[in-house]
């Protein structure tokens, strides 16, 4: 009996340990229950604003490859626009070399038409004294034919310049007349 007295009072030191161990067990582990459970209900909350800010976080992905393609498409538009205004000025500076050597062709045309015009104001005037000059010799001819005509017929010679004189033409004898 005593030595299950002994073991009995061995067992209730072990049980008291055992009990006071467990007690501080539980003081030790009631605040890192309630620590647990405060960080699960923070971890919660912070995952409650993520997914919250998901949307938000989405939509600025979203708008930042937006605007990645907005800038390349920028950039291309630049690249572009260099290019026509590139070919712009090569173009335009064609075409003022053309302008400029259809303004010299034009001043050579210019220059040939008011020559031609004064050939043919020439040549006009030439053709209108020439007119005039045959109409005056025809008349001279005809005064001439009628005055040597008419001298001849009153006289065989009075003095004048024979050169100008126009004599009859001399009549043949008549084709069925014998001799």
């Amino acid at each position: 009996v005593n030595l299950a007295l002994g073991k009995l009072e061995a067992d209730t030191e072990v049980a008291s340990q055992l009990l006071e161990v467990a007690r501080n067990m539980e003081e030790r582990l009631i605040p890192i229950f309630f620590r647990m459970q405060l960080e699960q209900d923070e971890k919660r909350a912070l995952q409650d604003k993520v997914n919250l800010w998901q949307p938000r976080i989405q939509q600025v992905e979203a708008s930042t490859a937006e605007v990645a393609q907005l800038k390349r498409e920028l950039e291309k538009a630049k690249r572009a626009n260099e290019t026509i205004t590139r070919e712009s000025g090569r173009l335009s500076a064609g075409l003022e070399t053309e302008l400029e050597g259809l303004r010299d062709q034009l001043l050579a045309e210019r220059a040939i038409s008011k020559e031609k015009d004064k050939l043919v104001e020439q040549l006009v005037l030439e053709q209108e004294n020439l007119k005039k000059e045959r109409k005056l010799a025809k008349l001279k001819l005809k005064a001439l034919a009628q005055s040597s005509s008419s001298s001849l017929r009153r006289l065989p010679s009075n003095g004048a310049d024979d050169s100008l004189m126009v004599e009859p033409a001399a009549r043949d004898p008549p084709r069925n007349f014998r001799s």
